[in-house]
């Protein structure tokens, strides 16, 4: 039951959790909580941009909050009594935590401005070689765990389930970076082959469970998982855009992701996704049928031929 701040029947408020804040310049009149892809609570702005929602038996985890076209995480826990700020000018840079549970939060959301900038600095380092590359990576990669261990320090109470969703935000997009590394190498320097990798360039990934359910909303994570499974791809030759490429990924998909609700989301993703990219409406039926044959979602493979058959009306000159 979603309760308003001043309608709660309850007789102990304290162990009730909270979120709310204020947003400057709202692109919108309210704001939406979630969870994974299920609404927890949709919060109405007041006249002053405010908004706030109190929380019986509150379910610890990573939700996400969104205002207009934008969204962010926030890590939640019973008792938590958190309040954003945010100018939706500047979104992600504006944000800022306070309240009882703020601190991991603000932790959280300056990992991920941190990732936005280190990927335009990445960028041109991708012509280094394989080694020095890496060690550009590990160099970041260790500043962000000293940064890390500082915060847990200073927080030794901190849940568990947070350790690894801040550990996932600072380290995933690094590992990205050496997973997107190959093909990026081989644009930058124009070249026909790929670099020689060396034994222990992806070392990182022994310590990797990439079929977490629970973690498919959160980019970070996401992000990773999907630049690792092209990578695995790209090593054989293929050509992002072509019709092989993406038969092969959906394959490689249904080969190396064990949770069956994962691997039909990211099946669904990969064959709609290309399919879009593409100049034109033609179809490319091994690609449909490795997918539907893979798929175990019917609600899914239902949402795919209609897609396929409004195409198929569209090629008929309409």
């Amino acid at each position: 039951m979603l309760i308003g701040i001043g309608c709660s029947n309850s007789s102990d408020k304290s162990s009730n959790t909270f979120f709310g804040g204020k947003i400057i310049n709202p692109k919108s009149d309210y704001v939406i909580l979630f969870n994974k892809d299920k609404v927890i609570d949709t919060l109405f702005l007041d006249k002053e941009n405010k908004f706030i929602g109190e929380y019986p038996n509150f379910t610890e985890g990573l939700y996400y909050f969104k205002h207009g076209p934008e969204h962010q995480y926030i890590f939640i826990e019973p008792k938590d009594s958190i309040l954003i700020r945010l100018n939706t000018w500047d979104f992600d840079e504006s944000l800022v935590f306070s309240g009882k549970g703020s601190d991991k939060n603000n932790m959280l959301i300056e990992f991920f401005t941190e990732n936005e900038l280190e990927d335009k600095h990445f960028y041109n380092l991708y012509e280094l070689q394989p080694a020095d590359f890496k060690a550009k990576v590990d160099s970041v990669e260790k500043l962000k765990l000293e940064k890390i261990d500082e915060f847990l320090i200073k927080n030794p109470e901190i849940s568990k389930n947070f350790i690894q969703v801040l550990n996932i935000a600072a380290r995933y997009p690094l590992y990205r970076k050496l997973e997107n590394y190959p093909i990026a190498h081989k644009r930058k320097t124009h070249s026909e082959n790929f670099p020689v990798i060396q034994n222990g360039f992806y070392s990182f990934r022994d310590d990797i469970n990439i079929s977490i359910d629970s973690l498919k909303y959160f980019i970070a994570y996401n992000d990773y998982v999907m630049s690792r499974l092209y990578n695995t791809v790209y090593q054989q030759g293929l050509q992002k855009h072509t019709d092989d490429f993406t038969t092969e990924l959906l394959k490689t998909i249904n080969t190396n992701i064990n949770s069956e609700s994962l691997k039909n989301t990211y099946l669904k993703q990969t064959v709609i996704g290309h399919f879009y990219r593409k100049s034109s409406c033609s179809i490319n039926k091994d690609s449909f049928n490795s997918y539907f044959n893979l798929s175990s979602n019917t609600d899914d493979k239902k949402q795919v031929e209609k897609l396929l058959s409004d195409v198929e009306k569209l090629q008929k000159g309409t």
